[in-house]
């Protein structure tokens, strides 16, 4: 047995004893290494990545192809790594979702704050209820940049023919920003909103992650002024309407919106940005 093997059995049998809870940062990474990486000092290269990248967690956020640039980490060690937060994501929502009832928001707020952990990324998910406000299934509608992502009406009016909900949910993180909406946020959900009241299906929710932090526009009275833009619309046909007071301040540009028609077969593209 050489010294890089006595080294490795007495880590396993010190996480076999107390876990990693009192490990440090690099003595994890190293632990994670070790099947992919055999014969090495992963502990050196446990080190390397986290100065390379600046952080434990930048480690696991970082691509396989940088990973793989750091000096001994082979392509299985670059692929395990990068796809743990994946792992995380997953194992959280499954943990939750036997629990969540959507007809309590801060059950609900709990259960979706899983799809955004250690996302450096905006992306947009639907969550399609049935009538007793029971998960009938949480679908990934877009992925884009640290602060916007694109999105279309018709992509949720997709998910909500295909599961033929009842209501559903919009739900989308800011990385790099405070969760409250932006000008473009509300608008987006206007459309959106009316698209489904068109289809006899009811936005419950737009909850908007940063962080720790959420934001609910049903819980902020934000939807009193979209029924308002509902029964605008069924009246006179989407127009760019008046802001609630509170988001006032952000002048957005009007003619995005001119071309939205709700007779067309396909939506234009609309973003989803950060304050």
């Amino acid at each position: 047995m050489g010294e890089h093997d006595g080294h490795r059995e007495r880590v396993k049998q010190r996480v076999e004893k107390e876990g990693l809870e009192n490990f440090q940062n690099h003595e994890v990474l190293e632990f994670l290494l070790f099947p992919f990486v055999p014969r090495k000092d992963t502990c050196l290269m446990a080190h390397r990545l986290i100065n390379t990248f600046g952080g434990f967690h930048n480690v696991f956020n970082a691509t396989p192809q940088d990973l793989e640039k750091v000096e001994g980490v082979t392509h299985s060690a670059a692929l395990f790594l990068s796809s743990l937060p994946q792992v995380f994501r997953k194992y959280q929502q499954d943990f939750e979702k036997e629990k969540v009832s959507f007809a309590n928001r801060g059950e609900a707020v709990r259960y979706l704050k899983t799809f955004f952990s250690c996302r450096t990324k905006e992306a947009v998910y639907a969550i399609a209820l049935d009538k007793r406000f029971k998960l009938i299934g949480t679908f990934p509608l877009a992925e884009g940049f640290a602060d916007s992502v694109a999105l279309t009406a018709r992509q949720v009016a997709d998910v909500a023919m295909r599961t033929n909900a009842f209501a559903l949910i919009i739900a989308h993180n800011h990385p790099s920003g405070s969760a409250f909406p932006s000008q473009a946020d509300f608008q987006m959900t206007n459309v959106i909103a009316c698209n489904l009241h068109i289809m006899g299906i009811n936005l419950c929710d737009h909850i908007i992650f940063a962080g720790n932090e959420y934001y609910s526009f049903a819980q902020h009275g934000l939807f009193s002024y979209i029924d308002g833009s509902i029964n605008k619309f069924l009246k006179e046909g989407v127009k760019f309407y008046e802001l609630p007071d509170v988001l006032k301040e952000e002048r957005v540009d009007e003619s995005i919106f001119k071309d939205i028609k709700f007779n067309d077969a396909d939506f234009n593209d609309l973003k989803l940005d950060e304050q």
